[in-house]
């Protein structure tokens, strides 16, 4: 029998994955049963920390297989999920700077410098810019692309950022 976030699972999970969307779904179904029902103030500061509630399972579930990926010796993996976290999460300064950190040790942990120094300068930008809004919608993070640059979103991150963004 496995234990979830305290809650017990009828049916244990059969991999790792299958685990994560149980955890997944348990904190989708806290985060609606616990929502914010206060009137969002006009600097937007409930509604920033109703997305930074409402976005992390989607962080954590990418940064459980950054972490799987480390384990099995698939660096490029694993930053990729770093990637898709930050991609997730860089609306919310906690999760914004938590990744670029992660970044940060995956760089020193590969032992790539302009990694290193491109994680430090993103740290400083993500823990002081991030709650002014002046984030570059679908950048990835990494040094390999410009801090100020804007990607366009996948259609699932699109789906998941706006459904943070409505409960």
């Amino acid at each position: 029998m496995t234990i979830l976030i305290g809650l017990k699972a009828n049916n244990p999970p059969t991999d790792r994955r299958d685990e994560i969307n149980t955890q997944l779904e348990i904190a989708n179904n806290a985060i609606l049963k616990y929502r914010y029902t206060k009137t969002p103030r006009l600097d937007g500061g409930l509604i920033m920390l109703a997305f930074s509630r409402n976005i992390r399972p989607y962080v954590d579930r990418e940064l459980s297989l950054a972490a799987d990926a480390r384990r099995a010796k698939q660096y490029a993996k694993e930053f990729e999920h770093l990637e898709n976290a930050h991609v997730l999460g860089q609306e919310s300064t906690y999760q914004h700077t938590k990744v670029h950190c992660l970044m940060l040790a995956w760089g020193l942990r590969q032992g790539k410098l302009g990694e290193v120094w491109g994680q430090l300068f993103r740290i400083i930008g993500a823990a002081s810019k991030t709650a002014l809004g002046l984030v570059p919608s679908g950048n990835t993070g990494g040094s390999n692309i410009s801090p100020f640059a804007t990607r366009s979103l996948s259609a699932e991150h699109s789906a998941i950022i706006a459904k943070a963004k409505r409960l």
